[in-house]
């Protein structure tokens, strides 16, 4: 992408607003391609949201939103309960000197969806008000498609390069 927000693919030029993401008009395997890309939440040791993700927004709402349905409302709060449960672990490592960087992970089932959310609590020695919490989301059902089609998109280019030698 050009820095005026010009795409080129396969020669041909399209618009894209920053943040925008992909257009309803680009091909399916690329709109999956996008939806394969991981939700990252970056938060403070205290919980307070530091960064968040377009695709953490798509997956789980506003944090702190209520009127977002009954799967955001769902996904966010586990997402904030392993925050918790983060933060709790984080305070115990404090207290016992261990300053390694740990990982917890939950799985969220829905119908048709599974989401893959994985917790990482990043100690900082030096200043534990600089310590770190991230939390990676991701939709596991929708790698497999995307590798299902990227696998059958390079089984049909190879037939396409075949057919015309």
């Amino acid at each position: 992408m050009r820095n005026d927000g010009t795409v080129i693919r396969d020669g041909h030029a399209s618009q894209v607003w920053r943040g925008q993401g992909l257009s309803s008009g680009e091909p399916s395997a690329e709109r999956a391609s996008v939806q394969s890309l991981p939700g990252i939440l970056l938060f403070s040791h205290r919980g307070e949201v530091l960064h968040m993700s377009r695709r953490a927004l798509d997956l789980i709402g506003h944090l702190n939103q209520v009127a977002f349905g009954p799967d955001h409302d769902r996904r966010a709060a586990l997402v904030r309960e392993l925050l918790a449960q983060i933060q709790e672990t984080l305070a115990h490592r404090k207290a016992a000197n261990i300053w390694d960087a740990f990982e917890l992970k939950r799985v969220i089932f829905e119908a048709g969806c599974k989401i893959l959310v994985q917790g990482f609590g990043l100690a900082n020695q030096d200043s534990y008000n600089d310590s770190r919490i991230v939390i990676v989301l991701e939709e596991v059902g929708r790698r497999q498609e995307h590798k299902a089609q990227q696998a059958s998109a390079r089984a049909l280019a190879s037939e396409s390069r075949c057919a015309v030698t």
